[in-house]
Formats: structure tokens, sequence, C-alpha cells
């Protein structure tokens, strides 16, 4: 339940320093710029640190006798001297306490609070903070004080700290208000701990204080992070109900809850509701709106407002021009990617080096080596410097490609920017010599990651090792990935050793039993599908099918295939995309045999089936799609190539169950 909120935005909180109910924050920040020689570093994003404590301590009456015992003049007047001095003290010693000891100058409260805001490291001002506490009867600690010190810990992302700071401060009876929890908030939300933001939330709404505008945006933000959908809508419903101002801000906050539950269509609505109400949406906005109709496969619908973002003067930012690039790469037509390209050189719009990242994406998806080099020199003359994605991204496309010198050019390229190599750096290198053929290279690249003492394999490194040996094409090929594997994976050694050492023969009943014991055994992790999807791959290299039917079964049984096969009331798909080519005829042959015994026990077959292998290569370097399309004419199913998104084979329920009858009536005879 939410407790009584105002009818309308507040009014800009005063100043704690105000001498006056009618002095303004703004007078007070200048104030206190020219009180520290510099601009004041009490500005944040999101407008967060233009609110501070809305009284002062005098109206708070906190530290009321120290207030009797400093004069007006001298508590409130800026001692530039001393402020310089103290900043001096702090900035060059590495022991604030042991430096101050001798100090025996006093310093006015909003000269505490100078010397807090210019100190350039969290653990100073800490130490600085600590020390000023130690000593109660010269230095006055308020809530503005405690404020500021949360601020810097906040901009230190140091969450612990900053609770603790709280706690101490409610112990000291001096009572939290709206920025001192916003701060909190935020300070959690920059340290990516949503659950405890929403945890200071509730204790902000049980003791009573009303949040403002950047703690309401923060919570939405939040709830959608950790998927509380329900509760971020209600929120921002319920600021609409009392008329809050809401801004664009607070427009992007439930936005982006939208997008991270894919829907776009509520994106639509409010960008709707923000015209009707005289707002205009802001770059920001539509490209959450793009980026979700992107992933959702809409691309003419994502096209349209990108069009709609050009017509009304919202000028595309390098945000967009990422999404388009990245959509089109995503549904394979690369064409369309690159003519954004081209229209942003014509255009003058703003490039930086994650739109030229996402190209490079395309160019690796797209298997266009002649364009990523393109892409590099351009970088260079528009005087963007690729940094290390960009390189490792290039790299990835000469692999893709076999390109085992140009891709270690890139290799080199990354290390001398990182420093030191590291592992997926080396994957990409095996690829390489994989796609080229060049499997003895793939494991003396191996040798080379082993013996740099920088990295350590992992389990993408024991993937694509079993692809290496799924690729070769000699037994002594296969021994030399072998004994890779002995160095640092011996179950997996153990299970290869019996699949491929034809010395030491197992029968087909013994394999299957260590398969089934390999798989059962493996971590749940992300890696499961593309082991499973090698090994398959080597077992029918070798010409064990047997065994690479019970991989896959095996592999569906332990939820590595989760999401290969979705049955609603009017559609059945199998989606193929992540698989190899060995790998999706076995899902296939599984998939028309779960039909047959649908068939046979007389359920409705849904309106329409598709078949989804995206655009993209397997692990051969090849496509999936036109390899499956072979497959499925081959078997005779009634299924056809979609064009428009690419990607696909779809039929209809009535075909599908006609051509499984005929096969069950011809294998009945």
């Amino acid at each position: 339940m939410l407790w009584a909120l105002p009818t309308s935005k507040p009014a800009t909180t005063l100043s704690p320093f105000s001498t006056s109910s009618t002095h303004s924050h703004h007078s007070h920040g200048r104030f206190l710029a020219k009180a520290a020689s510099s601009a004041s570093s009490l500005e944040l994003d999101n407008g967060e640190e233009n609110r501070t404590s809305s009284n002062t301590p005098e109206e708070t009456g906190e530290s009321s006798a120290s207030a009797k015992t400093i004069p007006r003049y001298t508590k409130w007047t800026p001692q530039f001297a001393r402020v310089d001095e103290v900043l001096k003290i702090v900035q060059k010693t590495g022991n604030v306490e042991a430096a101050l000891e001798s100090w025996d100058k006093s310093l006015s409260a909003k000269n505490i609070v100078t010397v807090l805001n210019n100190i350039n490291r969290w653990e100073k001002a800490l130490a600085f903070f600590e020390w000023l506490k130690a000593r109660p009867e010269l230095y006055e600690i308020n809530r503005y004080t405690y404020n500021v010190m949360l601020k810097i810990l906040r901009n230190g992302r140091q969450l612990e700290l900053s609770e603790k700071l709280v706690e101490e401060m409610t112990g000291r009876g001096i009572q939290p208000d709206n920025y001192t929890f916003s701060t909190l908030i935020n300070c959690a939300k920059r340290c990516r701990q949503p659950e405890e933001a929403l945890k200071w939330f509730e204790r902000m709404k049980s003791e009573g204080i009303v949040p403002d505008e950047v703690t309401y945006n923060s919570v939405i933000d939040m709830y959608g992070r950790v998927g509380r959908v329900n509760e971020a809508v209600e929120l921002y419903e319920k600021l609409k109900s009392v008329n809050w101002k809401l801004d664009t801000v607070t427009y992007g906050a439930i936005a982006n809850v939208y997008a991270r539950a894919g829907d776009y269509q509520s994106i639509m609505q409010l960008v709707q509701e923000m015209r009707d109400s005289g707002s205009s949406p802001n770059a920001v906005i539509m490209n959450t709106l793009m980026g979700t109709l992107s992933k959702a496969g809409k691309v003419n619908q994502a096209k349209k407002v990108f069009n709609e973002m050009r017509t009304s003067g919202v000028s595309p930012t390098p945000v967009t021009l990422s999404i388009l690039v990245e959509m089109y790469t995503r549904v394979g037509a690369y064409d369309q990617a690159f003519e954004v390209y081209e229209t942003l050189k014509t255009e003058g719009w703003k490039c930086d080096v994650a739109v030229y990242n996402s190209l490079m994406k395309a160019c690796v998806e797209g298997g266009r080596v002649e364009q990523a080099e393109d892409i590099l020199k351009e970088m260079k003359r528009a005087g963007c410097n690729p940094d290390h994605l960009t390189y490792r991204t290039a790299m990835n496309t000469y692999a893709t490609k076999g390109m085992v010198d140009p891709a270690r050019r890139m290799f080199d390229k990354v290390v001398a920017l990182n420093g030191k190599p590291d592992t997926p750096l080396f994957t990409v290198m095996i690829r390489a010599c994989k796609l080229a053929g060049e499997i003895e290279q793939a494991s003396k690249i191996f040798d080379e990651m082993m013996e740099s003492g920088c990295c350590s394999p992992d389990e993408r490194v024991s993937g694509m090792l079993l692809s290496c040996m799924a690729m070769a094409k000699s037994d002594d090929e296969r021994l030399a990935i072998l004994d890779c594997l002995d160095k640092f994976n011996a179950p997996l050694h153990e299970l290869m050793s019996a699949i491929v050492r034809k010395e030491e023969p197992r029968s087909r009943d013994e394999v299957a039993e260590m398969v089934e014991k390999f798989i059962s055994d493996y971590p749940e992790t992300d890696s499961r599908k593309p082991l499973c999807n090698c090994l398959i791959d080597i077992c029918s290299s070798v010409g064990m099918k047997h065994a690479a039917h019970k991989i896959f079964a095996m592999g569906v049984a332990v939820g590595a295939y989760d999401g290969l096969q979705t049955n609603l009331p009017s559609l059945w798909r199998l989606n193929l995309r992540t698989l190899s080519m060995p790998a999706a005829e076995c899902a296939i042959e599984a998939w028309v045999s779960s039909l047959k015994a649908a068939v046979r026990e007389g359920d409705e077959l849904p309106e329409d089936l598709i078949i989804e292998t995206g655009v993209g290569r397997v692990r051969s370097g090849q496509r999936l799609n036109p390899i499956v399309g072979t497959l499925l004419k081959k078997l005779g199913a009634p299924f056809t190539e979609n064009t428009e998104p690419a990607g696909y084979y779809c039929s209809t329920g009535a075909a599908v169950e006609a051509w499984i009858k005929a096969r069950i009536a011809l294998e009945e005879n």
C-alpha cells in the first residue's frame, strides 16, 4: 500500500544553510561555490544533488548548544585560508587523522561541508569525517553534514558503509530526511543491489517521509530491475492519480520497466500519453521503444519509430544507430545495417565507438572481412579510437573466415591495450585455427595459453577443443586435441578417449552409459548446451549415431535444451538457432517422433508449425538455414522457407498431419 502522496510536485527545497525561508537554494549554491573557490561539487546526475535537507540546523534544533556558543557571523562566514589549509592537508596525506592531530583551529559547519565536497577520494573524506566526529566540542556534525558524507560514499559505491552511517546517524538522534534515503537508494542502485534499494524505500515509507521525483524515478527503475513490474506500474499510476507532474525521467523509468518485460505495446501507449499531455518523447524514450520492438522482431515497426523520430525533429543518437544496426544484423539484413552507416555519414549524425562496434558485429555475422577493415580505417580517419571490443570483434570476423594471421594481429592489439591476454582471446584464436582446418595449430595455441600463466582454460575452451575434434580429419589431429583435454579436464578426457581411441574400443552400451553419467554430473551452467552440441558433432563424425542421439536425449532430460520446443494452442515451434547441424538433425528427428506420437494418439495439431533456424552460422562456419532446408526436403516434410523475416520454415497443422500419417502408413507396410 502507498501512503498519501502530495497533490503536485513539491517546490524547490531550501538549503539547510538558509538564513530565512526565502533564501533560495540557488543563492546558497553560488555562495558555496565562491567559498570553495571552485565550481560546487553538489550537483549530481538526474538532479539528485540539487536537493538538500529542507530545514536548517537551527530549525531542526540540532546541536543547539554549539549554535549558541558560536557567533552567527563566525559560523556562517567562509574562512578561505582555513579551508585551503585543511584541504591541502587532507589531499596530500594518506593518514588524515595523524595529519590533522595538531590542527587547533575551528571550522564552521559550512566550512566542513566545503572541505568534504572538495576531497577527491571517499576514503580521505571518511577519515576527515571520523576525525571531526571525535571532537564534538569543536565541530558540529548535523544532518546536512551526514548527507554530504553519504553523497560522497554513494559516488564511491560504498553501500555497506553508507548503511552503517545512516544507522549511526539515527542512533545519535539525527532524523534522516528525503535526501538521506534518496542518496542511500541511489547508492544501492549504483552498486547494482536493487533489493537493498527497495528495502530502504520501504523503511522510508514506514517513517512517513514522502519521496521526491528523483527517489520515485529510482524506485520505479528498481522495481523493474527485480521483475516487480506490477508494483512499478502501480507506483506510476498512483503518481498520475494525484496529478504529480511527470517529467521525461519518470516516463523513461517506466518505459525501461516495460522494456525489461518485453512489453512494447505499453511503451507505445506511454509515448501516446506523453504526446496527449503536451510532452514530447525524447530520444532516450524513443530508443527504448525501438530497442524493445527490435528484440521482439518487429523490424518494420521499429523502423517506423525511427522515421517518426526524424520527422518530429528528434535527432538520432549513437544509441539509436546501434539499435538499428543490431536489429538488422539479428535478422540477417546486413545490407540494411550498412545502409544505416552510410546514412549517418551523409546526415552527419554523431557516431561513437559503440556504433562502430555494432557494425563490426554485423561484419562478424555476415562474414564481411573487407567491410570490417574499412570500418577500422574509417574510425581512425574520424578520430574515434578503436577499443578492445572493436579489436575483439574484428578478430572474430577474421576467425569466422579462418584467417589465422589477421586474427593474430587483432589478438596482439587487444593485448597491447589490456596489458595481457585472457581466456576469451585464446578461445577465438583456437576457433580461427579450427575454421582454417589447422587443428594441430589449435592445439599449439592451447599450449601457449597454458604457458602464458595469465589465464586458465574454462568451459568455453573445453567446448572449442571439442569443436576442433569434431572437425578433425585424422586420428593424429583428434589425439592432439585429446592431449589438450588431458591437461585440465580429466572427466572429459576419459569420455572422449572412449569415443575416439580406436585401439581401445568400447561397446555401444558402455559408451552410452559413460555419456549419461558425464552429462548427468555436469554442472548446471549455460555451457551445457554447447557441450552437448560438440559431443553430438564428434559422435556423428566418427559414425556413432546412436551415441549422438543418446547425448541429445540426455541434454533434453537435464534441461540443456530448454526452449527447444514451444507448444501454444495455435502454434508449435522448434527452435534450432543455437544448435550445431548434427544436433539440429537429432532435434528434428526427435520432433518428428513426437509428432507421430501425437497423431497416433489422436491429438489435434495446431494451426501453424514453425522451425526456427535463424540466419547465423554454426560451428563449421556454414549457415544452418539452408542445411535444415535440405534435410526437410530429404524427409519430404511440407515446410516452406519464410523470407520476411528470414530464418524460419513454416507449415500448417493440416499439411503436417497428412505428411505424418503418410509416413506412419509407409512404416507399417
